[in-house]
């Protein structure tokens, strides 16, 4: 009896545990190649994979650290490219955010801080976020970023 109600437990708790992970093949593969393509760019970068909020679907948290510096990339991946850039124009009229930007991004939007940007290429918004103690290391960091995530995107 006891083996049984723990499987029914686990058999309950599985879809909370991996609702909050699901990516879609394409997410995956997009993940997969901007982790490589960092890797092969700063090896000497740490990176940890953040799990999303319960529920989330299609959200890739990742964050790489090495001494000061700190950048945290989020995707998200929306259903079509109409939805996706009917959300970063609700995003930018709600925060009041800057249009500005970026090669090869669909819209860019900042809210006039110099480490952050989110952006939108084909169905993805993806928010860049960079700490460094230099404001023009946080710069060019921010640029470089974006640019290997939106290479991901392409291929």
């Amino acid at each position: 009896m006891k083996h049984y109600l723990l499987c029914i437990a686990i058999l309950l708790a599985c879809p909370a545990i991996t609702t909050a992970q699901r990516k879609s093949v394409e997410l995956t593969a997009i993940e997969e190649r901007l982790v490589r393509s960092i890797q092969e760019d700063s090896s000497n970068w740490t990176r940890v994979e953040v799990t999303p909020i319960e529920g989330s679907e299609d959200v890739s948290i990742n964050k790489w650290s090495v001494e000061d510096r700190t950048v945290g990339i989020t995707i998200i991946r929306y259903a079509s490219e109409a939805e996706s850039s009917n959300r970063i124009r609700q995003f930018a009229a709600d925060l009041k955010a800057e249009r500005t930007m970026v090669e090869d991004a669909d819209e860019v939007f900042s809210l006039g801080q110099r480490n952050s940007i989110t952006l939108r290429k084909r169905s993805f918004i993806v928010n860049v976020n960079v700490d460094a103690p230099d404001p023009s290391d946080q710069k060019q960091m921010l640029k470089r970023f974006a640019k290997l995530v939106l290479d991901a995107i392409k291929q």
